[in-house]
């Protein structure tokens, strides 16, 4: 065992020393570094190489993973935390979190998950729901089973554990997170309602992609058209009005809009209640 040991602080520092020759290479060739500069190059990747990498994107994809492995092969990759504006302190993440898992930061908060048709509390593990947050806290502006905006279920069993375990799922249907950007179900509604009669829309759904280390957001409306033309138009207009979305995409954060029109039997729907399912993310992590 200490055989091994030594052999990975020798690899490790022979890395070090790489690095120190990779910075005076780079100041042969003109560019100066600073000797601070250089020491903060060596102590990030001692950082990485020893502690690990903690994240606080919503997902954390699988191929980023990979990318991050093949460079700092050793490293633990794990949630920073989770948390949102509004409601502060969510969720903490230990040694027995796994990918989207966390325990409820229960000394601060209350977190619930609830029926997304019933609202009825869901005690149970493994029962997805939507995720509410009273916050113990804010007495100046209390936030009571406010709707945290994503889909979650719970890990541990015993619903008495005063730091539960839960599984972030994704995005519940108030709206589709792409990239840094969230777009809201009911802001797109009221976009779509003011051209329902030329475009005649009886419904639509918001989906979700990721590839080529982009999101994508596919807006299906329901309707008799299938021209192209009128497919582009309607693309024009919601880059035009939630103009958010063009620049993202100019600015290569995430995939253009993409509409289609559609059969209204093509939109997903609840296959226990029948109704229609406003949000669907087809991302994997």
């Amino acid at each position: 065992m200490k055989e091994f040991l030594y052999a990975k602080w020798i690899q490790q520092l022979i890395v070090v020393l790489h690095l120190v020759a990779l910075t005076a290479l780079i100041a042969d060739y003109g560019f100066v570094l600073n000797p601070a500069l250089q020491l903060g190059i060596i102590s990030l990747y001692l950082f990485v190489l020893i502690i690990g990498i903690f994240y606080t994107v919503l997902k954390y994809y699988y191929h980023r993973k990979e990318f991050i492995l093949s460079v700092f092969p050793k490293t633990h990759i794990q949630s920073i935390g989770y948390a949102s504006v509004d409601g502060g302190l969510l969720g903490f993440a230990d040694e027995t979190c796994g990918p989207q898992e966390h325990r409820v930061f229960s000394d601060y908060t209350i977190m619930e998950i609830l029926d997304e048709d019933t609202l009825v509390p869901i005690h149970d593990a493994n029962k997805p729901g939507k995720l509410f947050l009273t916050n113990l806290t804010r007495s100046l502006m209390p936030i009571i089973r406010y709707p945290v905006g994503d889909k979650a279920m719970w890990i541990d069993k015993d619903p008495e554990l005063f730091y539960r375990k839960f599984k972030i799922l994704g995005r519940s249907e108030e709206g589709a997170r792409i990239g840094p950007a969230t777009v809201y179900y009911e802001d797109i509604s009221v976009l779509l309602s003011q051209y329902h009669e030329h475009f005649n829309v009886k419904g639509f759904q918001l989906v979700t992609k990721h590839f080529d280390n982009k999101d994508q957001l596919i807006i299906k409306v329901a309707t008799s058209s299938r021209d192209a033309a009128e497919i582009k138009k309607l693309q024009l207009i919601i880059e035009k009005e939630r103009s958010f979305l063009k620049e993202l995409s100019d600015e290569r954060q995430i995939h253009p809009v993409k509409v289609e029109f559609v059969d209204i039997n093509a939109l997903a729907t609840n296959s226990r209640t029948g109704k229609l399912k406003r949000v669907i993310d087809e991302r994997k992590t």
